[in-house]
């Protein structure tokens, strides 16, 4: 195979000299994890998420984490049993909305609504579900709210036991549409 870069090397040395039937590697994603908070950015994440699972014919689980802290009230007893599981059923309606609208009826899938620390429950879910890729999306706070907040991206990406893919909110899209 010649290209008509000067001084490159034909696709087949690229690999020191091997032939490319002797170095053939492949990438095997089963389980791809998404994590979703309802956000734009999120539901872009889940279209990537969707597209790839799609491409490597693999699982998809779509996982949202009801953040639930409670401070307490002078104005006597919460049900706090109640709120949280009110908070779980609507976290389970908006999966099953956008799974019937961003993902492709054909992929396997399966939803988690956990409780707590979203960076914790993400990366214990992609333990626990044996995930090979996590696809998450990142919303690019202003560098005051980060150092206030925190990243959960960040905390995912540094403690995850698999590869994580970084859904920016802003970039270009390299998702190919069916035609």
């Amino acid at each position: 195979m010649e290209s008509d870069m000067p001084n490159s090397t034909p696709a087949r040395e690229i690999s020191g000299g091997q032939k490319p039937s002797e170095v053939r590697q492949t990438v095997c994603v089963r389980k791809i994890l998404a994590p979703l908070d309802f956000s734009k950015s999120s539901d872009k994440a889940l279209k990537y998420a969707s597209a790839l699972a799609a491409q490597f014919q693999a699982a998809l689980i779509l996982v949202h984490v009801v953040e639930f802290s409670f401070v307490g009230s002078e104005f006597g007893a919460v049900e706090l049993s109640q709120i949280e599981g009110d908070m779980r059923e609507n976290a389970r309606k908006q999966l099953e909305a956008l799974v019937q609208k961003l993902v492709d009826p054909r992929l396997e899938t399966k939803t988690i609504i956990a409780c707590g620390r979203p960076s914790i429950e993400i990366i214990e879910t992609a333990t626990d579900e044996s995930a090979d890729l996590i696809v998450i999306a990142t919303h690019g706070h202003s560098s005051l709210a980060h150092v206030i907040l925190g990243s959960t991206v960040e905390r995912v990406v540094r403690h995850a036991s698999c590869p994580v893919l970084v859904v920016r909110d802003e970039e270009r899209e390299f998702i190919a549409l069916d035609k």
